[in-house]
């Protein structure tokens, strides 16, 4: 039974730092559904994962977006991957009324379930995303 979503946002080229922060997130947690946007990660790959987490009761989805589709971002600092930005697709992406958004290249080294289970909301717009992301609290 799903309890947890979970989105994660990733190219290709991050696909080693995806692959440990999905193991962190499976290895302390149970009944997760990741989401993971992305341009250009193989299908092929996602096969092998849900291989896996099917089994334990997991789900891990591939929502592809066109790389046009965040054309319009000013990417600030040349470091700074254009799918960092995928994140202002997730009202798109997840069904779920509730998702938490995590960074794609953390470790996550205990339990989500407060996350889960806490009733408040909290929003982070657009415009407030893109003031942290250009003071380097990103």
């Amino acid at each position: 039974m799903i309890t947890k979503v979970i989105v994660l946002a990733a190219d290709n080229q991050y696909i080693n730092q995806l692959t440990t922060t999905l193991k962190s997130i499976l290895f302390n947690n149970n009944g997760v559904k990741v989401y993971v946007l992305n341009p250009d990660i193989p299908q092929e790959w996602f096969l092998g994962v849900n291989n896996y987490v099917n089994q334990i009761g997991d789900q891990i989805v591939d929502y592809k977006y066109q790389p046009d589709e965040l054309a319009n971002v000013h990417n600030i600092a040349d470091r700074v991957s254009n799918s960092s930005y995928a994140r202002f697709l997730i009202s798109d992406a997840v069904a779920e009324d509730k998702a938490l958004y995590l960074d794609s290249d953390l470790i996550v080294d205990g339990s989500l379930n407060y996350h889960s289970q806490n009733n408040h909301s909290f929003m982070l717009s657009q415009t407030c995303l893109v003031q942290i992301l250009m003071l380097g609290f990103y």
